[in-house]
């Protein structure tokens, strides 16, 4: 389980263990500054009816150690078809290596747990500034062959991590696009055998749908379908995502990944959600 708690922080899936140090902002986001800091390259090649030679793309949930700040970042990673591989996130590039479940460089390692059929789990320190991120990565969906009407359904698992409560537990997401409207809204609940007390669902709606991409400015808690506030004063929230792998005959991709961020000044928490498309009855 990974665990997002002020100190060290422990991944353990399957034969991977990971020990990361997470810190946790006691400041909470910037109000006056996105917490999403860049966007994908609209025009990447992605897949189609095939992934061949596609590079990983991804959406993380980043936290700088030092300055304790937390955001959502875009990132790459570029097969340099020399045994090395370049991560990319539009703050930092390193060379890595691929190592069995994850890469690996000088001042970067990449843990990987493979999730989807296209797309997986992924966590990561790097050093030099001390980071530490957890997101989704895989091969993106080409933009130009999504569907541009009609809806979607996808259903899949969420992680969420809280920062100084300690309720972190494994739940269940759904994720309705509007490809005509482009349009994405983010549901996460939890479990009644789950830890988390202060709230049981998590929505991130409205988030506007470009190509392979999808961004929002807001990421909300509810308890008992009552709006709740769980991370205190001075609440800063944003959520992302990405579309994986192949299209149906409709253009429906067949996964998605995304992350979603709340900081403020009681609490922090992260959100990764990943899943596969349904298809209507």
């Amino acid at each position: 389980m990974f665990s997002l708690k002020s100190g060290k922080s422990v991944v353990a899936r399957g034969a991977a263990l990971f020990v990361v140090p997470m810190v946790v902002a006691s400041c909470g986001g910037s109000a006056d500054q996105n917490l999403i800091r860049n966007a994908p390259n609209p025009s990447l090649a992605g897949c189609t009816d095939s992934c061949a030679g596609v590079d990983d793309s991804g959406v993380i949930a980043k936290i700088d150690i030092n300055s304790e700040a937390i955001s959502i970042r875009f990132a790459t990673i570029t097969d340099n078809e020399d045994t090395t591989y370049t991560y990319s996130d539009g703050q930092r590039v390193e060379l890595l290596d691929g190592v069995i479940g994850g890469y690996e460089g000088t001042d970067m390692i990449i843990g990987e747990d493979y999730t989807g059929i296209y797309s997986q789990l992924a966590y990561g320190l790097a050093v030099d500034p001390d980071e530490a991120f957890i997101g989704v990565f895989g091969r993106h969906t080409d933009a130009d062959a999504i569907r541009l009407t009609g809806q979607a359904f996808y259903l899949g698992d969420a992680l969420i991590l809280t920062g100084f409560s300690g309720e972190d537990e494994f739940a269940a997401s759904v994720l309705d696009v509007d490809f005509g409207a482009k349009t994405a809204d983010l549901y996460a609940y939890t479990s009644e055998l789950g830890t988390i007390a202060t709230f049981d669902e998590i929505q991130a709606l409205n988030m506007q749908v470009d190509g392979y991409s999808f961004t929002g400015d807001e990421m909300v808690f509810l308890l008992e379908s009552e709006n709740v506030n769980v991370t205190g004063a001075n609440t800063d929230s944003a959520a992302a995502g990405l579309f994986f792998g192949t299209v149906d005959g409709l253009g429906n991709p067949a996964e998605f990944g995304a992350v979603g961020v709340a900081s403020g000044d009681s609490d922090q928490v992260i959100l990764i959600a990943n899943g596969g498309f349904i298809p209507p009855p």
